[in-house]
């Protein structure tokens, strides 16, 4: 089992704005993790499609080593 925690930057996928970020996260953590960061984000500051009506579709996750 790996000590490495990661870190998850929640997108928006029309103009790339960090919506949410979730830092320390363990291996074993991750999938919790990566379903539920998107469903606290609220609109694109950009004003993009809507990350809640459209049931979180208008996002990407970047997963990046700490």
């Amino acid at each position: 089992m790996s000590d490495k925690l990661w870190t998850l930057t929640v997108r928006c996928r029309d103009c790339n704005a960090i919506l949410n970020t979730a830092t320390g996260v363990p291996k074993a953590k991750k999938l919790m993790v990566a379903t539920s960061a998107p469903l606290v984000v609220g609109k694109c500051p950009g004003g993009c499609r809507s990350t809640f009506e459209d049931c979180n579709m208008n996002i990407k996750l970047d997963w990046e080593a700490q």
